[in-house]
């Protein structure tokens, strides 16, 4: 075995002595160490990498990430999750004053101004009910072109998701009461009592 005299920082071979068990010398420890550290390192590293292969390396392993984030981006199926949105995507409903339809175009500014302000799910099912005898409609027959007019106009003011007949009904202030008033009677005590006609 051929042997060369290698300096060694006197920190460093101070650290091994520290390290090294009792039962071995300094130099075979040393020799240990070095060829465990070796055994360790890859083929492509170098203890003094120069400072233009370093930005090198850099770059190639961006490279391997972009083209690994890509080809794991082509290679994923989307799911049925996905492909729902992209199905909605396409088939979209927007809003023209042409759906409107020919009974309620004297109204079809307000029905506008409510759509873009409306709250909710902007849908072709929801513009259907508004426009159907449940809806807007329903509401002009039975209550006259007025009764929907006010309908909108609070629809725009208050952001309601939706104008409907059963609502219209059920909370119109207009309605009128179902039920007789009773003529108001009044405590016994109230009454007015006169000399020539008695009590009233």
């Amino acid at each position: 075995m051929t042997r060369q005299n290698t300096p060694i920082y006197k920190s460093l071979l101070q650290e091994c002595k520290n390290k090294k068990p009792e039962w071995t010398s300094t130099t075979s420890f040393v020799n240990e160490m070095l060829a465990r550290g070796l055994a360790t390192l890859d083929a492509c590293d170098t203890l003094k990498a120069p400072s233009g292969a370093d930005t090198q390396k850099k770059e190639q392993k961006k490279e391997r990430k972009s083209e690994g984030a890509l080809s794991n981006r082509s290679n994923r199926v989307s799911n049925s999750i996905n492909k729902e949105k992209e199905i909605f995507k396409k088939t979209r409903f927007k809003f023209s004053k042409d759906l409107i339809p020919f009974e309620l175009q004297a109204l079809s500014t307000l029905i506008e101004d409510f759509w873009h302000s409306k709250k909710g799910k902007k849908t072709e099912a929801a513009f259907d009910l508004l426009m159907s005898e449940k809806g807007l409609l329903g509401i002009k027959k039975k209550y006259g072109e007025e009764a929907a007019k006010d309908q909108i106009e609070l629809a725009i003011a208050s952001e309601w998701q939706s104008i409907l007949l059963k609502n219209h009904e059920t909370f119109s202030v207009s309605k009128k009461a179902n039920w007789n008033n009773e003529p108001v009677t009044g405590h016994p005590a109230q009454r007015v009592f006169t000399a020539s006609r008695g009590f009233e």
